[in-house]
């Protein structure tokens, strides 16, 4: 039950008189972002976490402007901000061969400027975006162009791009179909097609002035090579892909019946067991870059010994007294008469000689030279198959996520609300709790939320239910739902680096609670409760995550208002909990103070106390949850498109942009 104006902290008045009180036209359509954990360099932690200036409850300069249609076309318009690592050009693409190592705050992109997307992501060594008309285009010292913005890809009507670092992009189209193309341009034009060196001086200099930007568009003329993925089991009418998720070396696919898929980047996908498929069919061209001469059946086995049992140091380490029977020693503890009894803790699986097997990738040789063999796990004709998951044949799958080296379901159907881990669980990402503190789980098995330390003692709940899950790096995220305590974010995995947002520097087996985010509650004026406040998004990168609140109120002129985001960082410098960054900076804008001097003086604001160690400035980075369709000539969009802004986590980065959301 609701309970009305329960003791609240200075952040859940603040949601409460946001809801409440009318904004002014400026405030109109905005959200705000929350971001923590990940590397200082990576996500541009703003300095004013312990200072900060006093700020008005005025508008967000500029923004409004445009929402609203005062000033017309001479106001905002669409920008791509991005800042984090930029060793490799991501950050900042320029063609200018001084670019900073590091974007500490979010700036505008010019070579992107003006473009609405349709999706955004960030690598560690390249960026993949699909622009509103499904096109892709590529920048970065991975990519390996000029340092700019390259429209490579055409021709596809794309919706998500999906970047990995084995050297491949997938790509889900409108119409549900999966596809791959090299990340690096040099890999990119098929094998035997010759250089039409006068075709490329003529179209070299080509460009698309879009606003500010210009996009060289050298790969525009679909000499991108691109293959479509196929699945070993017939998909049934009508059915198809809806999303698209990536780990280290696997990629995991779910169609809109809910049936789970997974493909192998490389011969190591399956060391964690975070594949679920063991079978997998690989081409084998006979030398890189040329045509498959047919087809290899191999099982990628995981290494299970991982999970062995040291019997000399168990005096030290206890084996865990509740384990998974499937987890169960294959062997006897030792006895005077077998003292060193051999084994290990997951028996060995069974394996037809007619299969080739393999524990690591050192087994299996696509070619005996090593470099010949390097190039061959990095080409898109490596896997072409997308594998049905065997222990999830027959289960709804709502949604599905890859981490670093391990995969989450969660599940739909009479089972809602459930959520099944796999993989590796050396950090204890998959959440199972130190009864089950295995380096890897090689089965699908389910996170039990009312066992952990989120919702014992006084948080106690009969029942938990996910809505959403995410995963970056060697962490998992959960936003749940119970009656008691409202929305909550979980966390669980590696938390040295603070990804956990829990305030502390340490590992979790099981799911903590994020407090700063969770159990918030708002007065909202249209129905007169108290209610709570859910969780939007939450985007994970590799070092650091976002999280954006479901907080947005719409208006009787179908405006709407207040969508906040938080960003974490996770090194020793920063703090372990979500913290507000300051206002987007588009331009026009006048600047905003985000960092108070040593010596700044005390003022109201500053004085009060969230209750929690991330401070709410009045102004801070807000994301429209609805724009307007812009009118301007360089968006070509279509009438009835809705557009938003919408922020992205990558490795070792993080971008704002808009975004169209149906494409």
């Amino acid at each position: 039950m609701l309970r009305p104006h329960a003791p609240a902290t200075f952040a859940r008045r603040a949601f409460a008189t946001a809801r409440s009180s009318p904004p002014a036209a400026s405030h109109i359509g905005t959200r705000a972002t929350l971001v923590f954990a990940g590397a200082a360099t990576a996500v541009g932690t703003y300095a004013y976490a312990q200072q900060q200036c006093a700020l008005d409850l005025d508008a967000e300069p500029g923004k409004g402007k445009w929402e609203s249609g005062r000033v017309g076309q001479t106001a905002m318009r669409p920008e791509v901000f991005l800042w984090g690592r930029n060793a490799h050009g991501v950050a900042s693409p320029s063609s200018s061969a001084s670019v900073p190592a590091t974007v500490k705050r979010p700036s505008a992109t010019p070579a992107l400027s003006t473009l609405i997307l349709r999706d955004l992501a960030l690598s560690e060594t390249y960026g993949v975006a699909v622009d509103a008309r499904g096109d892709v285009l590529q920048w970065g010292a991975g990519y390996g162009g000029d340092g700019g913005v390259e429209k490579t890809l055409k021709g596809k009507d794309l919706i998500r791009a999906v970047p990995t670092s084995e050297g491949k992009v997938f790509g889900l189209s409108k119409k549900g179909d999966v596809w791959v193309f090299a990340s690096d341009r040099a890999s990119q034009r098929p094998a035997g097609q010759p250089l039409d060196v006068t075709r490329e001086a003529r179209d070299g200099g080509w460009k698309w002035v879009l606003g500010k930007g210009t996009l060289w568009g050298r790969h525009g003329d679909n000499r991108v090579e691109a293959l479509k993925l196929s699945t070993d089991v017939k998909l049934d009418k009508g059915e198809k892909f809806v999303s698209l998720s990536a780990g280290a070396s696997h990629l995991l696919a779910l169609t809109s019946r809910g049936r789970s898929f997974a493909l192998p980047l490389c011969l190591s996908a399956n060391t964690n067991g975070q594949l679920g498929v063991r079978s997998v069919t690989l081409l084998a061209p006979p030398h890189p870059g040329s045509s498959p001469a047919g087809a290899l059946t191999v099982r990628l086995e995981p290494d299970e010994r991982q999970n062995e049992i040291d019997w000399s140091a168990q005096q030290q380490a206890r084996q865990p007294k509740r384990v998974d029977p499937l987890l169960l020693p294959a062997i006897a503890p030792p006895t005077p008469s077998n003292p060193n009894p051999k084994g290990s803790l997951v028996p060995q699986l069974n394996t037809s000689n007619s299969q080739p097997s393999v524990n690591d990738s050192a087994q299996i040789r696509l070619h005996p030279d090593p470099a010949q063999h390097a190039a061959l796990e990095r080409s898109i004709h490596f896997c072409t198959t997308l594998s049905e998951i065997p222990a999830l044949r027959g289960i709804e799958v709502a949604e599905l996520v890859a981490g670093k080296r391990h995969s989450l379901a969660r599940l739909g159907g009479k089972a809602e609300g459930r959520v099944l881990g796999w993989g590796a669980n050396n950090y204890g990402q998959l959440g199972l709790g130190p009864s089950l503190s295995y380096p890897i789980i090689p089965v699908p098995t389910e996170v039990p939320f009312i066992r952990s330390p989120a919702y014992t003692g006084s948080n106690k709940s009969a029942h938990v239910a996910c809505e959403r899950i995410a995963a970056g790096g060697n962490v998992s995220y959960f936003v749940t739902r119970t009656q008691e305590n409202g929305v909550d974010l979980l966390a669980t995995g590696q938390g040295q680096f603070g990804a956990l947002g829990y305030g502390q520097w340490a590992h979790a087996t099981s799911p903590v609670r994020v407090k700063t985010v969770s159990g918030l509650r708002e007065w909202n004026e249209q129905t007169g409760k108290v209610e709570f406040v859910g969780i939007k998004d939450v985007q994970a990168g590799e070092g650091h995550v976002a999280v954006v609140l479901d907080n947005a109120v719409k208006h009787d002129d179908g405006s709407a208002f207040g969508r906040d985001v938080f960003l974490g960082t996770g090194r020793r410098s920063n703090l372990p909990t979500p913290q507000h960054l300051a206002p987007l900076p588009y331009p026009g804008a006048a600047p905003t103070a985000i960092a108070a001097a040593p010596d700044a003086p005390v003022t109201p604001e500053t004085s009060l106390s969230s209750g929690t160690t991330s401070p709410m400035p009045h102004k801070r980075m807000q994301l429209s949850p609805s724009l307007p369709t812009p009118s301007f000539k360089d968006a070509k969009l279509p009438r009835g498109t809705v557009v938003e802004e919408a922020i992205v986590a990558g490795d070792g980065g993080s971008g704002v942009y808009w975004r169209v959301v149906n494409p």
